[in-house]
């Protein structure tokens, strides 16, 4: 169904294969191509924070659970928000 495609990164220029699993795999979840090379995403998922982005898509959840929690989100955000994203978790 799909054949393995050469991308150039939009970050370093160079060339890389975007394999024909890859797409299945991002066509599968709505992702469009990869405008990065792999080492170039592994470079900003790092200067991220690395586990921030994972983090940072569970705790939309935990911000969305805390905003239910009207005084306790607002009154210990961080705190309060992890712990209830931790706690439907």
């Amino acid at each position: 169904m799909y054949n393995d495609k050469n991308l150039a990164c939009a970050d370093c220029g160079q060339e890389f294969v975007f394999t024909a699993s890859e797409q299945d795999f991002y066509g599968q979840r709505g992702f469009t191509e990869p405008r990065r090379c792999p080492s170039c995403r592994a470079s900003r998922k790092a200067a991220r924070g690395g586990a921030e982005g994972a983090g940072g898509g569970s705790s939309y959840g935990g911000y969305g659970a805390g905003g239910g929690y009207s005084a306790g989100g607002s009154s210990s955000y961080g705190g309060g928000g992890g712990g209830g994203g931790g706690g439907y978790g």
